[in-house]
């Protein structure tokens, strides 16, 4: 965003130079996901960017509490591997929704999911 602010340049401006939607600069520049390396080439010609994409270019990184929650562990787990949650879940096999619930604590995972995850976090935050 700074980058982007520096240059003048609004989401509707960057959108109709590069041909990305409004939305995915806004998920981009609230580190809800990276984009692509092609996405981001098309991006660096109009802001003095890393040649490579990174998550955190916009907000600085905080030291995150020790998760107390279901959800507060698959929200972490997601942030440490740098996805959107549609790309996490189907790591997990379930719908975007239904993720997006689980980290906000709305609803608990049924037990069917306990496995799968287990193996997405490479740990067992049920016990």
């Amino acid at each position: 965003m700074v980058k982007r602010k520096e240059a003048g340049l609004t989401h509707r401006q960057l959108a109709d130079e590069t041909g990305f939607s409004r939305h995915w600069f806004r998920r981009w520049e609230y580190d809800r996901c990276v984009p692509s390396q092609t996405e981001w080439d098309a991006i660096r010609k109009f802001l003095d960017l890393p040649a490579e994409p990174v998550l955190t270019f916009t907000q600085p990184e905080k030291a995150l509490d020790a998760p107390k929650s279901i959800g507060e562990h698959l929200h972490q787990r997601r942030l440490a591997l740098k996805l959107c949650l549609a790309e996490a879940a189907p790591k997990i096999g379930v719908g975007l929704s239904t993720l997006g619930i689980w980290e906000l604590g709305r609803a608990l995972p049924k037990e069917r999911y306990h496995r799968r995850i287990v193996d997405y976090l490479g740990y067992d935050p049920f016990h």
